[in-house]
């Protein structure tokens, strides 16, 4: 059984805090906006760039947090429409 793979979805846009603490969201359906913090951030962005067993990996390393952060950080961007898995 193959593990999925994710992409970034279409509708919203990215927007760095200058200090890059954080990131806003901005949503365009239904408008809104998330701030998204340095960690799940980061699981975003290692999330789409590569494997799922490799972007674990990464992100363990980089955040010092367990894989089950980073798993925990995909599901809720996938129940955020921040992510959406490529078939």
């Amino acid at each position: 059984m193959s593990r999925p793979r994710y992409e970034k979805s279409e509708g919203w846009t990215l927007s760095p805090y200058e200090d890059l603490s954080n990131a806003f969201v901005f949503m365009r359906e239904p408008p809104g906006v998330l701030i998204l913090d340095k960690a799940s951030w980061l699981a975003l962005e290692m999330a789409t760039a590569y494997s799922l067993e490799t972007a674990a990996d990464r992100y363990t390393k980089i955040a010092g947090q367990p894989r089950a952060a980073f798993d925990k950080h995909v599901s809720d961007l996938l129940l955020q429409g921040l992510l959406r898995v490529i078939a």
